[in-house]
Parts: C-alpha cells; structure tokens; sequence
C-alpha cells in the first residue's frame, strides 16, 4: 500500500511529462534545442533526435524519484515512512494543479507553452485573427510581430486591432498579419504574400526588431542570460518545480539586453541597413497607393531606455510624411507593472492594448475620407 501511495505520484508525473512531449511541439520548443545543443550536428542529421532527448529526459527523472521513495521506505525511520504518503500525496495534487496551469510567461516555461495551447488559435494561414473576412471592404492591414499578435493577452477582442476595427467605419476590415518573432524584412514578406492586396496599412514597430540586421552576437557576449534559459531541462522534470523557478522577474538581464540593443542603435551601419527595410516597406506601399501608419511601442517596463530607439524611428517616419503613433505618450501615466500582461512577460496589458487601439483610430478614421495616394 505504501509502495503504491509512492509510485502514484511519480507516475503521474512521467505521465504528464510524456503527454506533454505528445501534444506540444517538441522539436521546435527551447527545451529540444537545449538537450541537442550538446551533440553538434546531430540537429541538422536527425531531425527527431531532440524528441528523443526529451523523451529519455522525461522518463528518467520521475524513475529516479521512485527510486529515491522506494529506498525511504526500505531504510528510512519510521517517521519517514509516516510522512512520505502525505509527502506524495502533497506532490500528485501539486503536480496535477500545475501540470494544467496557463501562464504568459516571457521566458522557458512549462506554463507558457499551456498558455499558447488554451488561447493561441491561428487561422489557415497562421495568422492569429479571428472572424470572416468581407473582401468587397476596405481592407487594413495590421503589420507587427509578438505585440501584434497578442502575446499574453487571453482574448482577442481586448487586441488593440480589434478595438480599431470596433471604432472605424464597419466598411473597414481589419486583418491581424502579426506573427511573434517577425522583424521589418520578414513582415514585408507577409505583406507581399498576402493573396489580396490592402488599402491602409498599420506598421507596429519594436526596439528588437534592428536585431534581423545585426550579429546575433552583439547580446551574447555581453549579457548572461537566466539558468532557465541556458538549461531549461533542468526544470522540466516537474510542473511545480519549473513553475516556481520561472516566476522571479529576469530584470538584471533584461537591463544588460536593452543597453547591448542601444549599442546596435548607435552603431551607424547597422542603423543604415536596418533604417533601409523600414524604407523599403514605406516604399512599397507608397508606390502602391497604400495608407501607411507606423505604431512605435517601447520597453513598456523602461520608457526612458527606449527613446534610443523610439526617436529615430519616430523622426525617419515623420520626415517622410507617415503618420506615428508613439505608445509612449499613451502610458506614461501608468505605473510599469500596469502596462506590462506580468513581471515575466512585458508585453503590453489590455490597458494598454485599449489605448494604442483607441490612439489608432483617432489617426486612422480622418484617413479614410482622404486618398491614399498615387494609384
């Protein structure tokens, strides 16, 4: 009886582990690359040899706690053996809590992924928007990466292009083309991609995006990035386990990415080729006849460290007679931890989401009673 109190829990662990292996997208997770990191080439050689990893490493470590309940039992006290049935029953509930448990964290965690699996849904074409699309409409076209997307935000009506579409004209329909990850070069891709094309295009801009033109080296070297990121297997053992361990905010290493980010900014070369996609995608819909809008959103926990950034993109915008909107401005009453969906994750909260919807439409609706542009 007491051998079964013990193996219950960890076997719901290996359990849960190993669905989790199933249902999640192992090989393109963090934690898959880290378990190869080790044995170079093989990533490129065998494409499943990472879920192999995850796998031995899944079934490993809830082996090792039986065994460790088993030896307790054998040679252990008799007020060990009293307290280990509480002990496993303590973990199996635990685990069976936050083996389920969503949360939009920035960084490696167990909860994020069971975030992206309750509220993330994406159309056919990858896209995070929700509805049927009228194409005899005015079509807009909203550009971006992560903020776009949503990321932490559990609903997409508080999305800030839902709240735009709520307040334009009903002839206007609002397309979220916002994929997390995506930079300047990459979100012209989509635009040109798209099978029709728009009549106004929102551009969201972020301080990370300079990075598609420079070394990823350029942070490496510099800042040390949190245990969890570098080994995330280590905590992958157990929901609660690797809960707890990603909930301390990484704000050290998050100082050390902005000011090497700034150092990208400063550095005259870099900024020319980055300033030349953001030229580029103007261009485009110029030439074109397409409405363009820049939305500019900061380090929302940082708004003084973002005006590296914030100001000369806002300046080449504006110099060419494209209208920008500035988060900035739109949440400088908020305190931080308002602005931000948590301490682990920094994009922007409904709140703010609220605004920069609000803002936009106030830009845009005047727009549309104008003409683009040269056909």
């Amino acid at each position: 009886m007491l051998f079964a109190a013990c193996l219950l829990p960890a076997a719901t662990v290996l359990y849960l582990n190993v669905l989790a292996a199933v249902r999640w997208d192992v090989p393109g997770w963090p934690l898959a690359e880290a378990l190869s990191a080790g044995v170079r080439g093989l990533e490129e050689l065998r494409p499943r040899f990472s879920q192999v990893l995850v796998l031995v490493n899944f079934l490993v470590r809830p082996l090792l706690l039986v065994a460790a309940m088993v030896l307790v039992v054998k040679w252990g006290s008799d007020r060990g053996r009293r307290l280990l049935p509480a002990l496993c029953v303590g973990l199996l509930a635990a685990e069976l809590v936050f083996g389920f448990v969503p949360r939009s964290h920035g960084w490696t965690s167990l909860a994020r992924i069971n975030w992206h699996i309750y509220f993330q849904r994406h159309n056919e074409l990858g896209f995070r928007d929700v509805g049927d699309k009228d194409p005899g409409r005015t079509k807009l076209f909203v550009l971006g990466d992560s903020f776009t997307e949503g990321s932490g935000i559990r609903d997409v009506a508080d999305r800030f292009d839902q709240v735009l579409r709520r307040r334009l004209d009903p002839r206007v329909e609002v397309y979220n083309l916002g994929r997390a990850g995506s930079q300047t070069i990459h979100q012209l891709d989509i635009l040109r991609d798209y099978p029709e094309p728009p009549e106004i295009v929102v551009l969201q801009y972020f301080g990370n995006d300079i990075l598609a033109t420079a070394a990823q080296e350029a942070i490496a070297p510099h800042c040390q990035r949190p245990l969890v990121l570098r080994h995330p297997q280590l905590v992958a053992f157990s929901s609660l386990v690797n809960f707890a361990v990603n909930l301390p905010s990484q704000r050290e290493f998050l100082q050390c990415t902005y000011a090497a980010i700034a150092g990208v900014y400063r550095d005259r070369e870099h900024r020319a080729l980055h300033f030349g996609d953001l030229v580029t995608i103007h261009s485009y819909c110029e030439e074109r006849g397409i409405d363009f809008i820049v939305l500019i959103v900061p380090y929302l926990d940082d708004l003084a460290a973002s005006r590296v950034f914030v100001d000369p993109v806002r300046r080449l915008f504006e110099r060419r007679g494209v209208p920008v909107v500035d988060v900035s401005e739109l949440v400088r009453d908020l305190p931080p931890h308002r602005r931000i969906v948590n301490r682990n994750d920094l994009h922007a909260s409904e709140i703010v989401h609220e605004r920069m919807g609000v803002r936009l439409a106030e830009v845009i609706a005047p727009r549309l009673e104008e003409p683009a542009g040269p056909p």
